[in-house]
This record gives C-alpha cells, structure tokens and sequence, in this order.
C-alpha cells in the first residue's frame, strides 16, 4: 500500500524513493509485524481467557503437559493480523507472488481455525478428523497448483523444479502430476508445523528461521544480476515475496514473546497451519521445494519420527502380536521430554549422553558412587548447570536438595520446575546444614569461591567441611575443551 501511495511521489521528492527498495519495505514489514503482534497480543489473549478458550490436553500426551490445560490458544490470530496488516501495508497491491502466498496463508489459518473452533468451544480433543483436515488441505494444494498451471507466474517452465547444489539438474514434472506434487508440499509443510508444535515456542522458533531462509532466495532470486552470479532462475516479481517471508518471520518472533515458556497463548493449529501453508507456499512459488527439506529439517525430522514410530509399531504388532516402539514418545520433542529433559534443552537441542554429558551446554555428568541409589545429593546454584544436575542425580535415584542465594524470577521457575519432579529446591537461601550433611556437593558454575558456603565447603582446600565430610568429594560442573560445549565434572580436592 505504501509503495502504491508514496513511490509515485518520487518525482516530487527523492526521499519517496526509498519505498522502491524491497530491502528497506522488508525492513518496514519486519518492524510493522513485530509491532502489531506487540499490540494486538495481550488484547487477544485477554478476549480468549474471556472466552474460556483454552487448550484441551490429550489424554496420552506427556504428563508434563496436564499443567497447561486452560492455556489460552488459538493464539495463531495474533500472528495472521501481524502478517496480513504489515504485508498489505509494505508490498505491492495486486502483487500475484504476494496475493497468492496471502491467500494461502489465510486459507490454511482458515482450516487450522476450525480444527481449534472444534476442540475448544466444543471441547473434542481431537478436532477435525485427520482424513477431513488432510482434505481441505489437499484441496488447497490442488488449487494452487491448478491455477500455477493455468496461470504462469514467469516464462520459465513450470513443471521445472530447482535440485539444490546442482545448478544446471531440475527436477521435470508431468504437467498431471504438477497439481498432486504442490499439494502434498503444501499440506506436508502445514502438517509438520503442526506436529512440532508441541513445546511453548518451538514451531515458532522454527518457522521464523525458515520464513527468513526463503526470504534472502526470494530477494536473489527476484534480481537479475543476483540471479545470474548464483546460477538461479530469475522470477520477475518473485522479490515481493522477500517483504511477505520478512512479516511472516516477524509475526512469528513478535508471537515468541507470549509463547515463550511459561506461555501465555498457544498458536494452536490456527497459527501452525497458516505458518507451514506460508512456507510451503513460498517453497512453491520459488519452484524450491526441495529445498524446503534443508531449511526446515528439524520439521521433516519431526514427521519422519511420528512414520518411524507408527510404521514399526504397526509391524511389529502384526507379526509380534504386541507393538513395539523406537521412540518413547512421537513426535521425537516428546521422546527427549519422556527423558527428562525440561523444554527449554529439548528447544536449544541439547542431548545428554549415558555418561550423563549435556551435547551443547554444562551438567555435572561422571559416574560416581555417590550418585548411586539412596545418595544425599545438594546441588548449589539453580541456573542451567544447576538445574541438569539435580534432574541427572533425582534421574540416578540421588535424594536431591537444590537451592540458590538469589532469588530472581528465572530462579523462582527452576525451582519450580524441581518441584514438579519431587526434588527439594529453594531460592532465596541455602540451608547450610542439610548441604554440609550431603554426601555429594555439586557446585554451579556461578557460586564463586566468595560465596560463604563454597568457603566453609573448601577449608583448607581438602574439600572437606570442618563439621563434615562427603565420600563423594565435592564437584563443580564446567565447560569441556575437548568437544565444543559438551560438560562434564571436575572433582574439586
């Protein structure tokens, strides 16, 4: 709308003559989604808690997850007024990339709104059946298809689709088959979303990284020069799409900041659908749909764990008579969750090894007999090192108290979450005497040797206590040098 309105008074002004660039629009759709979710969401959460529209927990999902029951959802509202108002506001009215990306969206969100209509006003927890939400879906995707058929966006061949990392290799459609090919991508990148919304922040994470992704080849693939230097096809028009895959990135990062953990609103399938039909959409129109496949591989990672794990448990109930899983839980985010993994590792894609290691962040983590059944476990200190360590030593049957002098709001929700699990936490204070009677101390990272209790644990540097001692020695966690930011346990005297 801006660019209809003020470019043309460019021969008036030059400072209109910014409104030309698709980098400086894609800013300003950035800026403008950011902000409209920043307004429109605590508007939006207050009308849904009015309206008691809150999220139904399947019955054989995580056990975690019984606490989030009456979360708001359908918070996917917040993400499609950020998209629609800032896209219209900075791209091109008329645009075919941009009006065909939008429509889809909405189409999709439209599908997504009824499934959460379905299972929050009329509380089936199930919503739309599968088969019926697959349909629409498909439906959608046939059309679009259709329509690219009918109605070519570029000269190049339709059917022709880009193979990545091989410049002059397409991958050659028959034009019958075109249709079904950009419907299953459509409605397969609308379902993995879907499934990976399952943890406060994920989907949207995950979504705004890909959004941006295909956002810079829309950008290349829309100029001339970038086009040709690169080896891509050049699809006159196809950089409006940079300002739409910019205000769906920014819908999505803005809806972060009340889908953070603890969230406020879920997406429900109202903003998960619209954000893969987005994707999938943009994937299409760039003819990259292969691509797709790389920059959202944790969402193809996620749907291949839900067919592993339905697949061999269907064989193995034929031929065993009883089925066998590979995975805990599917999709794979609840499998690291049944382990034990509180959200916020299972989103940085953090792993602990049987060794008790954490891949990409610190944990106390070496065998030690005090870790053994029955162990009296103190940990000092309730930040991330903190927080591992009591779960791994609760995890090997240790009798843990976990506590942290300071007592911030972070704190305050590790404590929390310790609790939830049975473990003993505290903020705010440490109880000296149930510390110095542990049979193992673990010491964060952040309690320095100042600290009066590390003081009166290290006397005379024995690691020994004037009034106790531990059979297990006092540890520290600590970041490993030998592989990236994988911890382990530094046995301190």
């Amino acid at each position: 709308m801006l660019y209809d309105l003020l470019f043309p008074l460019a021969d008036q002004h030059i400072i209109f003559n910014v409104f030309q660039y698709i980098s400086f629009r894609a800013a300003g759709a950035m800026v403008t989604a950011l902000v409209v979710s920043f307004l429109v969401g605590p508007a939006v959460i207050r009308r849904l808690r009015r309206g008691n529209v809150g999220q139904v927990i399947r019955v054989e999902g995580p056990q975690s997850h019984r606490k989030k029951a009456g979360t708001p959802t359908m918070g996917g509202v917040i993400m499609l007024v950020a998209i629609v108002s800032s896209t219209l506001l900075w791209a091109p009215l008329g645009d075919p990339y941009v009006t065909i990306a939008l429509a889809m969206t909405l189409l999709m969100g439209a599908i997504g709104f009824w499934d959460d209509y379905l299972k929050v006003v009329r509380h089936e927890s199930r919503g739309l059946i599968a088969r019926q939400k697959l349909l629409w879906q498909m439906v959608a995707g046939l059309a679009l298809g259709l329509l690219l058929l009918w109605e070519p966006l570029s000269s190049h061949d339709v059917t022709a689709r880009l193979v990545p990392f091989l410049k002059n290799v397409h991958l050659t459609l028959l034009p019958m088959a075109f249709p079904l090919f950009v419907a299953l991508i459509v409605a397969g990148s609308a379902n993995a979303v879907n499934l990976t919304d399952g943890l406060d922040g994920l989907a949207a994470g995950l979504s705004a990284i890909a959004a941006l992704a295909f956002a810079v080849f829309a950008y290349v693939m829309g100029r001339v020069d970038t086009s040709f230097y690169l080896g891509l096809p050049y699809l006159p028009g196809a950089g409006e799409l940079t300002v739409f895959a910019v205000a769906v990135a920014g819908s999505a990062i803005g809806f972060l900041w009340f889908n953070a953990p603890p969230a406020l609103v879920f997406m429900g399938d109202t903003g998960s659908l619209a954000l893969g039909g987005a994707i999938g959409t943009i994937a299409v129109l760039l003819k990259s749909e292969l691509l797709l496949f790389i920059v959202g591989g944790m969402f193809v990672i996620e749907v291949v764990s839900v067919m592993i794990q339905t697949s061999v448990f269907r064989v193995t109930r034929i031929r065993l008579g009883t089925g066998r899983r590979v995975f805990r839980m599917a999709p794979l985010h609840h499998h690291f969750e049944q382990l034990g993994w509180p959200e916020t590792r299972v989103r940085s894609g953090r792993a602990r090894d049987d060794e008790g290691s954490l891949m990409a962040g610190p944990i106390v983590g070496e065998r030690s007999r005090a870790f053994e059944p029955g162990a009296v476990v103190a940990v000092l200190g309730l930040g991330l090192s903190g927080e591992a360590a009591a779960r791994l030593a609760a995890a090997r049957g240790g009798t843990v108290y976990a506590s942290d002098i300071s007592s911030t709001a972070g704190l305050r929700h590790a404590a929390e979450r310790l609790r939830s699990l049975g473990i003993d936490a505290e903020v705010g204070r440490h109880d000296e005497e149930r510390i110095l009677s542990a049979d193992l101390v673990v010491v964060s990272p952040g309690i320095g040797p100042e600290v009066p209790i590390r003081r009166q644990m290290t006397h005379t540097g024995s690691g020994r206590s004037p009034r106790s001692s531990w059979p297990g020695g006092t540890w520290k966690a600590e970041p490993s040098r030998s592989r990236g930011r994988t911890a382990r346990a530094r046995r301190l005297a």
